[in-house]
């Protein structure tokens, strides 16, 4: 499990800090996107262009996994290029 944490001071009547709020995040889903995210990346930097990611639960994340496995792939080729000296 991932937790990103925000703490956030309450102060008094008198400006004095009274107590210490903290707000926890649960960033399971976001890491675990991150992560295949960034696997697949990997993986297409190598020439697999096999590579799909699954969806994470981050919806934001969610539709970039979702955009990166629907883009068109193509064989890589060398070019057809020819030099004389």
């Amino acid at each position: 499990m991932w937790i990103s944490g925000t703490y956030a001071p309450n102060f008094d009547a008198d400006g004095n800090v009274e107590a210490v709020i903290k707000i926890a995040t649960d960033i399971t889903a976001r890491r675990t996107g991150i992560e295949r995210i960034g696997a697949a990346l990997s993986d297409l930097s190598d020439g697999n262009l096999e590579q799909e990611v699954a969806p994470c639960g981050a919806a934001d994340l969610d539709r970039l996994c979702a955009a990166f496995t629907a883009m068109p792939r193509f064989p890589m080729q060398k070019p057809n290029v020819y030099f004389r000296a």
